[in-house]
């Protein structure tokens, strides 16, 4: 069953990508989709190559990696908290090192971050502390360039997104969280991309 849920995911998030693209490509949008490791250096610097030539700028990133593996800290095993810690922070260094090694620096990056970077969360202390260092890379990128950069502390969302796996949901829930309804969760994402302010979370 996990091996099957896996794969219909992974197959549910490749038509929603596809779905996206087209809606995109209708209302005018030239689309540009790659998939890429962002832990591999190469891969990510390869893509960010294409962007070079194709776009020749880079106006926005919005760094949305994450993975999470919510259980007690006793139960996890060194790899997954490191690979936990490693998509949220070294993924956006590949990204930067990446943008600088071919003279593209981003206008603005946002950084999906979590609540659980700022509050902490029992079974999430890996997770807990990406977002954490994220937000402190987001203030650090601020400070010594020109980019406009930001996180934003996400509640989970309903219906969509890594919360809504399993039982997560209803364990969530019970705990008296709120979550997120993607509608609104788009309207906060939008009024972050045009917000002018300095405020980095």
């Amino acid at each position: 069953p996990v091996k099957v849920e896996r794969e219909l995911s992974r197959m549910r998030g490749e038509g929603e990508v596809f779905r996206n693209i087209n809606l995109l490509k209708s209302l005018g949008s030239e689309v540009m989709y790659r998939s890429a490791d962002i832990l591999d250096a190469v891969s990510v610097d390869e893509f960010i190559r294409d962007v070079a030539s194709v776009c020749g700028r880079v106006d926005m990133v919005i760094h949305g990696a994450g993975l999470d593996i919510s259980k007690a800290l006793k139960s996890k095993t060194l790899e997954q908290i490191e690979l936990v810690y490693k998509v949220k922070v070294h993924g956006m260094k590949n990204v930067l090192a990446s943008l600088e090694r071919y003279g593209l620096p981003a206008k603005k990056i946002i950084g999906f971050g979590s609540v659980s970077g700022r509050f902490g969360n029992i079974a999430q202390l890996d997770y807990s502390a990406a977002n954490d260092s994220l937000a402190h890379m987001m203030r650090y990128v601020g400070h010594v360039s020109d980019t406009k950069a930001s996180v934003i502390d996400w509640a989970p969302w309903s219906e969509i997104g890594m919360a809504v796996r399993g039982s997560v949901q209803a364990t969530l829930e019970s705990a008296g969280i709120d979550f997120i309804p993607p509608e609104t969760g788009a309207e906060l994402l939008e009024t972050e991309i045009y917000r002018v302010g300095s405020s980095p979370e």
